[in-house]
């Protein structure tokens, strides 16, 4: 599932916001892409993902935002809760993990009012680094 835009709308008019993803079964992806992602949101506030059941991708299961650092990002309050994501990176029926630098949920960039809570993650794993739960990626400040 794709939601938003890479870069940031100039005209809100054409802005992606606002979405109910909810009670959805996302499952077996990146068998042919292997970077596929259950739910991928760039630039894109205020959507409410509840409830889904992602499994069996060799990337990712949610990836939120799509600013590297803190440069201006429109990715926020984002709700993100109840959802049960498992088997990322590693499929369950044994294959992988093939890919690096995943999880069950990757953040990127500053998401201001974004709430992620109450979700379970499990069996997750990358091939050399970075198979965790939930990866926020943010350059330091210096």
């Amino acid at each position: 599932m794709k939601i938003g835009m890479k870069t940031i709308a100039a005209d809100t008019l054409v802005r992606t916001s606002n979405n109910l993803v909810i009670n959805n079964h996302i499952h077996d992806g990146g068998r042919i892409f292997h970077s596929a992602i259950g739910i991928w949101v760039a630039q894109s506030p205020r959507n409410r993902f509840i409830h889904n059941h992602i499994h069996d991708f060799y990337y990712s299961g949610f990836s939120i935002g799509w600013t590297w650092g803190y440069g201006p990002a429109d990715a926020n309050g984002n709700q993100i809760e109840l959802n049960h994501v498992h088997h990322i990176g590693v499929m369950s029926d044994g294959d992988g993990p093939i890919l690096s630098d995943l999880g069950g949920i990757y953040t990127l960039g500053n998401h201001l009012g974004t709430i992620i809570r109450h979700n379970i993650f499990h069996d997750i794993a990358a091939r050399v680094y970075g198979g965790w739960g939930s990866i926020s990626t943010k350059e330091p400040r210096g």
